[in-house]
């Protein structure tokens, strides 16, 4: 559901909280804070911003049926 410290480091490059923030704040990335500071990143925005999202389903190809 959402991306552990672990992830986070090897994502940013960084090992703090206040990293992690700066990192994503500075690339456009989504993300919270819980009551202790933590950042907090869904994995689905994780996926969906490094392009690991569902692949769209192929468009018609109107043309090649004389469309």
């Amino acid at each position: 559901m959402f991306l552990t410290d672990a992830e986070l480091r090897e994502l940013t490059g960084y090992v703090t909280a206040a990293g992690f923030a700066r990192w994503l704040a500075a690339r456009g990335w989504r993300f919270e804070r819980n009551r202790a500071g933590k950042v907090i990143v869904s994995r689905a925005h994780a996926e969906a911003m490094l392009g690991g999202g569902k692949a769209k389903p192929p468009e018609p190809k109107f043309a090649a049926i004389g469309g």
